[in-house]
């Protein structure tokens, strides 16, 4: 576990057992890299409840939960590959604990947002706003940030998919399912954060901000709204696209078997006659010659071709534009 403690001009690497004095003065603790032992043990040094970071209490739900000392705000920091053949979609937990004067943040896996909102502590963007409202605050954009490169993402992949179409190669199909996949998952992610994010800024949840640090989160709900279109704008067009070749699949499926069936029609005809003209009987009382069995085969055959053929099951355009019209 990895605890950098902010001495109010840069983040400093800590120790567990130092977090007692700190918790309790105006600071911004964070970890990284985190188990739930590690957990469990910073829960019992600084002398909160251990169900506040630990176990199911840091579900990737995203939601703010008030306790009579603290406030538990879980999110998730999204994560995806930028290829079509090998795309994966995943999401980090992160959790923010806000007491009266100081902020724990705590991610489960390395990332660059401590450092960034670093940065943005060293230039003192916010200077008449608590480190609490600064740190959910820069915490909450740049998780945004992240949401917003996703969305991007899915957008250049759905386009990438659409100019494709519908010279789509066998494989093509499953990577679209898999990125409409992604998709589904990230307006889950995002409608939640946006739900988060508009629950501080209208004050709904009791959460220890002024009026003007809650004013700042509109801009990520705006920011929030924005990324959301434009991911359901990809999943739906990813949707259509696959609703589109699964009805060409079936179309084209349709067509081979009337082919088939077509060709089984047409080569009927003159097996049944052959096979009735044809048969070594003694005194036989069809006195015609073979051309002439051969003509009264072939000749509906080449009418029934030709019907077929109309209707468009032999490949005739004009008779298939008619029946689909």
């Amino acid at each position: 576990m990895i605890v950098n403690v902010w001495d109010g001009e840069r983040l400093r690497q800590s120790s567990v057992n130092n977090l007692s004095t700190e918790f309790d003065h105006p600071t911004w603790i964070d970890l990284a890299e985190t188990n739930e032992e590690d957990l469990q043990q910073v829960a019992e040094v600084i002398q909160i409840p251990g169900q506040l970071i630990t176990g199911r209490s840091r579900a990737i739900y995203l939601h703010a939960d008030r306790f009579p000392q603290y406030m538990k705000i879980p999110a998730s920091y999204p994560t995806m590959s930028t290829t079509m053949t090998n795309f994966q979609f995943r999401r980090i937990p992160v959790l923010i604990l806000l007491s009266q004067e100081s902020v724990l943040t705590i991610f489960s896996s390395a990332t660059d947002i401590r450092n960034r909102i670093s940065e943005e502590f060293t230039k003192k963007s916010l200077p008449n706003v608590s480190i609490p409202a600064q740190v959910t605050f820069f915490t909450l954009l740049h998780l945004m940030e992240t949401h917003e490169k996703c969305a991007d993402t899915f957008e250049a992949f759905s386009e990438k998919c659409e100019e494709s179409y519908p010279r789509w190669s066998r494989q093509m199909f499953s990577d679209v399912f898999n990125i409409w996949k992604g998709a589904t998952r990230s307006l889950r992610i995002l409608n939640r954060f946006k739900t988060l994010v508009e629950s501080i800024a209208k004050g709904t949840v009791r959460i220890p901000f002024k009026q003007q640090e809650r004013e700042l989160f509109e801009l990520i709900y705006d920011r929030a709204e924005a990324a959301e279109d434009t991911v359901e704008m990809a999943q739906q067009t990813l949707k259509e696209l696959m609703d589109m070749r699964l009805d060409d699949i079936s179309h084209e499926t349709n067509m081979a078997m009337r082919l088939m069936a077509a060709i089984t029609c047409i080569v009927a005809i003159p097996s049944v006659i052959g096979a009735l003209l044809g048969m070594n009987l003694l005194g036989m009382p069809w006195p015609w010659p073979l051309w002439q069995v051969a003509l009264i085969g072939i000749l509906p055959a080449v009418l029934m071709a030709a019907y077929f053929y109309m209707k468009g099951w032999l490949g005739g355009s004009k008779g298939l534009y008619l029946e689909r019209a």
